[in-house]
């Protein structure tokens, strides 16, 4: 025992001689640098991050005095975007949400309004926050699961660092090393320091989520705000350099002067101003929680959202107020480079941005949309000067059920030079009838060449005239409403007028309210004429509510009767004419229609021209008939033969294809005889008929060819793409939901039939409702098919159900007995159960997800103080100054964020630090 004790004293006395010297080549080892000369200054882009710089000062180069703030083009995106625009040094745009009705996109917009890429981001993902570009054209872009690396010139990703919620945006420090807060992890938020090549660099855990986008001081130390009420100032090797607890949660990103001083506002309505050596300078109270950013302009003063726009001198004394009239929120201010605020708000009913000069006078506004939800977009500044800002819309799309649907815009304000006409608008849904005082949704969508933003206007034939008050967005859809209080036919005019007032041609629309349209005209007359010779057909048609009737007869020469009327309900008219020089056999249409325009479905009759035979001899030879019905997919016929008989459906023929059909009659007379033909998908026609006569001295067959086309609007969807089906997994549950969406081509889509699926290898199944997955790793394969046969490509999703955290061990330094030296075992003290550490502790353990999600790191902890490691073997260094008991603790997280109880050992250590 004394022996081991002398040991334990000559150990020591060496410690202090050789400890500076095993430090100083630790520090150096752990301070390396990947890429020493990595220059990320990204201020060759006009707008390269939120809140334009590292220090978040808002505030651009360029001016907007020659700006007009026309809006000159408005890009739809087709779903929800929750963040604000960067711009690159190409003049590109970049915004994050839906696309085109589906989610998780990042798109890259052209300075002209039109898509120039769209990338998908992640299928766990929802919109993230606003990109960060690097001055060597990187794009970092944050995700509800990531931290992506693209290039910006297709969107293509370079590598993807594995991250828990990013409300946050990256910024980049000097040495490229990007830095973003995290919402969640575990027990609350964290500050990650990524490396220029997707490896995690170190992480800083503050216990809750940040929200705001960490701030870089000249010296590099890292600003950021937490939900925890506390200000952090973190320097660059993740160590905490300083921390200050306001009364609030603290939402938004922080902002530096060129004086140094920080700026930070939180919700407990005041807005802070730290010296950079954390002591705070003053605070200031505002009129509400503060959830932007504090921004600077170039004299000095500090602007900041709150119930009003205030701006406030560098001694932290109110410079003046400015009333909006509604609450600005989450939007940052943002200053161009003659001094005038822009900012975005809430006002009421409208949301909206507003430029203020610098004395705090309204320069100009600009109503974008009718809300009641607070809008919260901070606007970028181009170095054209063009003011670029997202906003998004909520509007119905069904009063009945009270169904609403979110879309989003990026609007750009600047100078027009040039303008095409909105092409006449074109209704997407095929309301024709209705009843008197009911709701009825028209939809609409408007092609705007130059992408310019319009206004559609409706005259809606009941002497009413609707105009939007704010503008929509090229290919947007439209959706608006209207009631009649009387019955009748009403002629709809809608046209669009863009920003500059130039209008589109009409669109015209026939709407029924409430009246029965005639029934469809029967046909009575010759079967065939001569050249020359006048024929006279007869033609009646009813009304249901005995109103008068016009009637209108084509002649299938190039001409018609025009209206003719009005006459009786159920009143036989005879009209004549005389067919000259026609080489066809001619197919007579007749329409009727009463008193409030409402027009009846045609009526046929097929009149075969004779040159030489006689209608007797004639009617003896086989007769070729055409009948007017229009089908584009294969068809089937049934004849009803007017004796008793009737066929069955013959099999499916192409469109437009002659079909023979016999039919024996074993009497004579004259026969009415009915066919109707169905499309693939069971669609039927409506019935045509021909009267024919039997010789009176034998029985005749009648070979009757028919060509029948496609009229049925089913039938004619023009619908070539197939579904997109979404897969949803609930973590915790292991529930699969599969919704599929039959996404609209052209205008139109012909919607999901079936939607199919099955586990690892087993066979696919037709999905009817959520399934729950077995616990483990497995691979769902889905796809869906839509009613015109169109089939999604099989895709598939590997899926993990982890419900249970890890288990981890501690394998050195050992508990016993043992005894260390700078981490190597050296001795076993047999008479002593306590472990003696001598010099810095090197800590291994090992994890085991026991088939689960997969290890992500292990954490370590001495004493209270933290590190993590995400490579097996799990290490960590213990560097500290203690002399006594060390207490280690050491716990694992899954990927799913489940965490193991934690493992400790506690051991005697000396070490100097």
């Amino acid at each position: 025992m004394r022996k081991i004790l002398c040991l334990v004293i000559i150990l020591l006395f060496c410690l202090s001689s050789i400890l500076p010297v095993v430090n100083s080549v630790y520090v150096e080892k752990s301070t390396y640098t990947l890429e020493s000369s990595f220059d990320c200054d990204p201020q060759d882009a006009p707008w390269p991050m939120k809140d334009h710089d590292l220090h978040h000062t808002g505030r651009s180069q360029y001016s907007t005095s020659e700006n007009s703030l026309i809006e000159k083009w408005r890009f739809n995106s087709g779903g929800s975007s929750d963040f604000d625009p960067m711009i690159d040094k190409d003049g590109t745009i970049y915004i994050e949400g839906y696309y085109n009705s589906k989610p998780f996109y990042l798109m890259a917009i052209n300075p002209n309004g039109t898509l120039k890429w769209a990338t998908y981001m992640d299928d766990s993902a929802i919109s993230g926050p606003t990109p960060t570009i690097s001055k060597d054209n990187i794009l970092y872009v944050g995700t509800w699961a990531a931290l992506y690396a693209l290039n910006p010139l297709n969107g293509e990703k370079i590598w993807k660092h594995g991250c828990n919620g990013l409300f946050s945006s990256p910024a980049i420090g000097d040495d490229g090393t990007i830095y973003v807060g995290e919402l969640w992890n575990g027990y609350g938020g964290k500050l990650l320091a990524i490396n220029p090549n997707g490896t995690r660099k170190w992480s800083f855990k503050t216990n809750m989520s940040i929200m705001g986008s960490p701030a870089i001081g000249d010296d590099g130390t890292i600003y950021v705000g937490s939900g925890n009420y506390y200000f952090y100032a973190i320097n660059p090797n993740g160590t905490l350099k300083w921390k200050y607890k306001t009364g609030d949660w603290i939402g938004g990103s922080p902002s530096i002067g060129d004086d140094g001083t920080i700026y930070v506002g939180s919700y407990d309505d005041y807005i802070y101003a730290f010296q950079p050596n954390g002591t705070i300078k003053w605070k200031l109270r505002l009129g509400r929680g503060i959830e932007s950013t504090p921004t600077i302009g170039y004299d000095g003063t500090i602007y900041a959202g709150s119930d009003k726009l205030y701006a406030i001198n560098p001694d932290g004394s109110i410079k003046w107020e400015f009333e909006p009239n509604g609450i600005i929120g989450f939007s940052s201010p943002i200053i161009d480079g003659d001094g005038t605020i822009f900012f975005c708000g809430d006002f009421g009913e409208y949301n909206g941005i507003v430029a203020v000069n610098p004395d705090g006078t309204e320069r100009w506004r600009k109503l974008l949309t009718i809300n009641d939800f607070d809008y919260d977009k901070t606007p970028a500044i181009s170095s054209d000067g063009t003011v670029y800002v997202v906003t998004n819309k909520l509007y119905m799309i069904d009063p009945k059920y009270d169904a609403y649907r979110w879309t989003s815009y990026l609007s750009a304000f600047g100078n027009i030079y040039s303008n095409v006409p909105p092409e006449k608008p074109i209704v997407l849904n095929n309301n024709s009838n209705g009843t008197v005082d009911v709701s009825y949704i028209f939809e609409f969508k408007v092609i705007e060449p130059d992408v310019n933003p319009f206004r559609l206007f409706i005259d809606w034939g009941d002497g009413s005239i609707t105009s939007d008050e704010l503008q929509s967005a090229s290919d947007e859809k439209m959706y608006r409403f209207h009631s009649y209080k009387s019955k009748g036919v009403y002629d709809i005019k809608v046209w669009a007028v863009d920003v500059l007032n130039v209008s589109s041609d009409v669109l015209n629309i026939n709407f029924n309210i409430d009246n029965t349209k005639p029934s469809t005209p029967t046909i009575s007359g010759p079967s065939t004429a001569r050249s020359g010779e006048e024929i006279t057909i007869k033609v009646r048609s009813t009304d249901l509510e005995q109103e008068e009737i016009y009637y209108r007869v084509w002649w299938h020469d190039g001409t018609n009767s025009g209206w003719d009327g009005p006459y009786k309900s159920g009143e036989t008219i005879d009209f004549s004419h005389t067919y000259n020089k026609i080489d066809h056999n001619p197919i007579i249409q007749v329409e009727s229609k009463d008193n409030f325009g409402g027009v009846s479905d045609f009526g046929l009759h097929i009149i075969v021209i004779s040159k030489i035979k006689t209608f007797s001899s004639f009617m003896n030879n086989n007769i070729i008939h055409k009948l007017f019905l229009k089908f584009k997919d294969k068809i089937s016929y049934f004849f009803d033969w007017d004796d008793g008989t009737n066929s069955s459906w013959t099999k499916y023929d192409l469109s437009d294809n002659l079909v023979n059909v016999i039919h024996n009659w074993t009497k004579k007379g004259t026969y009415n005889i009915k066919v109707k033909a169905k499309d693939e998908h069971g669609y039927e026609s409506d019935w045509a008929t021909l009267t024919v006569s039997m010789p009176k001295n034998k029985v005749n067959n009648k070979f009757l060819n028919t060509a029948i086309f496609e009229r049925t609007s089913y039938a004619t969807i023009d619908d070539d793409e197939p579904p997109y089906t979404h897969l949803y997994f609930d973590t915790v549950t292991g529930e699969v939901t599969l919704i599929a969406v039959d996404y609209p081509i052209g205008g139109q889509w012909s919607g999901v039939k079936a939607t199919y699926y099955k586990i690892d290898s087993g066979d696919f199944e037709v999905y009817t409702a959520p399934f729950i997955l077995p616990e483990g790793t497995h691979t769902v394969y889905f796809y869906s098919e839509d009613i015109m046969g169109n089939k999604e490509s099989t895709r598939s999703k590997t899926l993990t159900l982890d419900t249970t955290p890890p288990t981890v061990c501690i394998t050195s330094p050992k508990e016993g007995g043992r005894v260390y030296l700078f981490g190597k075992p050296i001795m076993v003290r047999p008479l002593s159960d306590t472990t003696l550490c001598i010099g810095k502790v090197p800590v291994q353990a090992t994890a085991d997800e026991n088939g689960g999600s997969g290890v992500n790191k292990v954490l370590f902890s001495y004493n209270g103080e933290t590190a993590w490691d995400d490579t097996a073997p799990y290490t960590s260094v213990f560097t500290g100054r203690v002399f006594g008991n060390l207490t280690i603790s050491v716990s694992a997280i899954d990927n799913l964020g489940h965490e193991s109880y934690p493992v400790e050992i506690t051991i005697k250590c000396y070490c100097l630090g």
